[in-house]
């Protein structure tokens, strides 16, 4: 029978490190992203200008929720 308090053979703890500098980049890029974002439809430029920034936003947001549950502790 299984132990509870022991891990699955298949689940090792993450290696490396969860914070870092790659961390710190998405951080800035999704900052950078929500800028530019309000700077684009701030001066009514139109949708398409709108678009890389929101994307860039989502890809960010994204990668940061990926991270957050691949290292929880």
């Amino acid at each position: 029978m299984n132990d509870p308090q022991q891990p699955d053979e298949g689940s090792e703890p993450r290696r490396g490190k969860p914070g870092g500098a790659g961390r710190t980049l998405l951080w800035l890029a999704l900052a950078a992203g929500v800028a530019g974002t309000i700077a684009v439809s701030s001066s009514n430029l139109g949708a398409a200008a709108e678009i890389p920034f929101g994307l860039v936003t989502l890809g960010c947001a994204a990668a940061l929720i990926v991270h957050h549950y691949r290292y929880r502790r």
